[in-house]
């Protein structure tokens, strides 16, 4: 019974965070409320309050359930495949490249989510993206036992960093809303040549 529990809590916690981020990406954070959100997921917005003080909680909760996502499949890489860190980040997100602009699990979703918290300088804020650091650092230390925490914290920077500087170039200069496969296809070509070029300064 107890597991039964602990599990509906779960996933009540999970629907709730989606939504948060379904709905701020559509129209932002700052309009979107607590009510509008329980709404959604068909809870009281005590229930909102008894997992999250806040929406930016809940929106970074959905940012660690996406991380996970890009580290599970760091995880299924073929050997070969992962031979370090910035290698199996770079695989990672070269094969989220196939998840459509529409879902919100795609980076196009989360650019658009991780724009509204860059306006935002308060304290939770900074707070909750070091703990966000922290996580991903101990899952990824769980897959290179062999490396330090301070090796798997500069390669994980570097592949982070690269990741980022690739993506926003695509999406502020190459992206443009594709319906079709073909389109889709093309755009991802561009984006996975910018990722291919970025990560192979880290490799000069």
């Amino acid at each position: 019974m107890g597991e039964v529990r602990q599990a509906k809590k779960a996933a009540t916690r999970r629907a709730l965070a989606r939504a948060t981020a379904a709905l701020a990406r559509d129209r932002g954070a700052d309009v979107v409320s607590i009510a509008e959100i329980t709404t959604a997921v068909g809870v009281s917005q005590r229930t909102f309050h008894n997992y999250f003080d806040s929406k930016e909680d809940a929106i970074m909760e959905f940012a660690v359930f996406c991380v996970d996502n890009l580290i599970d499949t760091m995880e299924m890489l073929p050997p070969g495949a992962n031979t370090s860190v910035i290698a199996a980040v770079e695989q990672a997100v070269i094969m989220h490249l196939d998840v459509p602009d529409a879902e919100l699990e795609s980076f196009y979703s989360f650019r658009l989510l991780r724009q509204q918290f860059d306006t935002r300088s308060h304290e939770k804020y900074n707070e909750l993206r070091e703990d966000l650091k922290v996580r991903v650092l101990a899952r990824v230390r769980a897959l290179y036992p062999e490396l330090s925490d301070w090796a798997v914290q500069v390669q994980l920077a570097c592949a982070a960093t690269a990741a980022k500087l690739a993506l926003d170039r695509y999406y502020s200069y190459c992206h443009t809303a594709a319906d079709d496969a073909d389109s889709k296809s093309a755009g991802n070509g561009d984006a996975i040549l910018l990722v291919h070029e970025a990560f192979a300064q880290l490799k000069r």
